[in-house]
């Protein structure tokens, strides 16, 4: 369709109906993804590839026959995958009939989304689409933005993660809350996180925050491990003060 712009779909698919039609191996691809996203996936089609005996173990229902229209039916997301364009245009024609977001694979004319190509690292999900012009082209993009990002990439969504709360609480206004997530940033987190230093790269953010909040850096304790570390090499390790040296007494000479 030309002049049509086609985006990618996100949706908390978690519990929730999707359908599948088709029987190869871009089918069974197709039922995994959404599987891993939580779905509650269903897969018609005839002659099931071997790759569906795994998925059916793992829960998904394989229905080894013809697409029918009502297959659609309490669908929250329909993909087509067969080799027939035939099959893809009746599936997506029944899907809109019922307002439900269809993606035919490789044939934008019956699409209502487009299926992004995906980089997660955790919690960390990179999309990139070509509005279903190049699936080649957002391959090599995918490879080259994999490479460009580590586990510490993860680490770094975990740690702000956790913090996201308290910012919110103690740091009203929006704008300050960004100045502070960016001076985080600036400040190195990263960086510590790729050098494998969880330690440094939590307390740069408490620091943050804590000015953000308006209040003077707390200084968090060495975690437990660090602490029995010190006392194994002699350290003394203690946050109160030292208590003053006893003064000897002079004994008097007779």
């Amino acid at each position: 369709m030309p002049g049509v712009k086609y985006y990618p779909l996100f949706m908390d698919l978690a519990g929730r109906a999707c359908l599948v039609v088709g029987a190869g191996a871009v089918a069974a691809r197709k039922a995994r993804s959404l599987l891993e996203c939580g779905a509650v996936v269903t897969v018609v089609g005839e002659r099931p590839a071997a790759a569906f005996r795994s998925l059916e173990r793992r829960g998904v229902t394989v229905l080894p026959r013809r697409f029918q229209a009502r297959d659609v039916g309490r669908q929250a997301l329909v993909i087509a995958a067969t080799d027939d364009r035939t099959v893809n245009a009746a599936v997506s024609a029944a899907a809109r009939r019922r307002g439900i977001p269809v993606n035919a694979v490789d044939d934008p004319p019956n699409c209502t989304f487009i299926v992004p190509a995906v980089v997660r690292r955790g919690d960390l999900t990179v999309a990139i689409s070509t509005g279903g012009k190049s699936p080649a082209a957002a391959r090599l993009v995918k490879e080259r933005i994999a490479s460009m990002l580590g586990e510490e990439h993860a680490a770094l969504v975990r740690l702000l993660g956790t913090h996201r709360g308290r910012m919110k609480e103690q740091v009203p206004r929006q704008g300050n809350r960004a100045r502070a997530w960016r001076r985080m940033l600036d400040e190195g987190v990263l960086e510590s996180l790729e050098r494998g230093d969880r330690i440094g790269a939590t307390k740069t953010v408490h620091r943050c925050l804590s000015e953000a909040a308006g209040r003077s850096p707390v200084t968090a304790p060495p975690p437990m491990d660090l602490q029995a570390k010190g006392r194994r090499n002699g350290e003394v390790r203690s946050d109160r003060p030292p208590k003053p040296a006893r003064k000897r007494r002079q004994r008097s000479r007779r």
